[in-house]
């Protein structure tokens, strides 16, 4: 027993003077953009649009899914305007950090339309969506490069209605003093109720999650904050008063002719 003992702490002492290689330090890219977002975005026809030139766009990463309200996607800006790249893999918020920026090699990739808003995808081979998802990690790694790391985005303040605009879009934006009108109706149970939380979990709702709309008011622009049913808030209460204000900043986005804001976290929302 005593050898055994004796040749168990031998091992011990030697996995512990054992060397391990460090992990491959992060080097960024060096790469220049030739065009801006809102040129970028501007090469969209009716249509899938598939870029054929040797196109890089480059802008700084402003979205985060780390609370599940984004879902295998992420939102870059310039100085010029933002873009939403369908990157088909969760958890992004690990690789693509808030505050990252990136170099995108476009060619061969689809500008397409959703609801009217333009990103950037890959092909589809859906009738009724203009781009898919980067999901093979060789077309992610052809095509998205990784730059220096710096400071988060910091929102830009919108103190009225007039000052929201499609340029906007995909752009990290804060709406000062919007005024809550409640949400929409929405099937809960076999029961048509008025929606008190941002979304609805599958667990409050029979395995079946539901997105949720809650609708407030900036001046005479009306804004849709729309949250998924696998968002970690999504069940929370939406702590504002019918008539109350708030401040909301989240990614600008449109359905149509209605903006929307995706909060990245309840913290987006500072009750007045």
């Amino acid at each position: 027993m005593k050898k055994i003992l004796s040749i168990l702490s031998l091992m011990i002492f030697m996995a512990g003077c054992a060397e391990f290689e460090a992990p491959d330090r992060y080097t960024p890219v060096t790469m220049e953009a030739n065009t801006t977002i809102k040129a970028f975005k501007a090469l969209y026809s009716t249509g899938p649009t598939k870029i054929v030139d040797d196109i890089i766009i480059s802008g700084v990463v402003n979205s985060s899914d780390k609370d599940g309200n984004i879902y295998r996607t992420l939102y870059i800006q310039d100085e010029t305007g933002g873009l939403e790249v369908k990157v088909g893999k969760t958890g992004l918020y690990n690789i693509y950090k808030e505050g990252m920026t990136l170099y995108i090699k476009a060619k061969d990739l689809v500008l397409g339309a959703y609801g009217g808003v333009v990103g950037l995808g890959a092909a589809s081979t859906e009738d009724r969506y203009e781009t898919s998802y980067l999901d093979v990690q060789h077309m992610i790694d052809t095509h998205i490069f990784k730059g220096e790391v710096g400071e988060k985005i910091q929102p830009k303040v919108l103190t009225s209605g007039s000052e929201v605009k499609d340029a906007l879009l995909g752009t990290l934006v804060t709406l000062q003093g919007v005024t809550y009108s409640g949400g929409d109706n929405v099937t809960i149970g076999g029961k048509l109720v008025p929606l008190t939380t941002w979304a609805v979990s599958s667990s409050k709702n029979e395995g079946n999650a539901l997105s949720g709309n809650q609708n407030f008011s900036f001046g005479g622009t009306k804004i849709v904050v729309r949250s998924s049913g696998y968002a970690k808030f999504a069940d929370e209460e939406v702590a504002i008063q019918e008539g109350g204000r708030a401040n909301l900043t989240g990614i600008l986005t449109k359905y149509y002719s209605t903006y929307q804001l995706v909060l990245l976290s309840v913290d987006g929302v500072e009750v007045l």
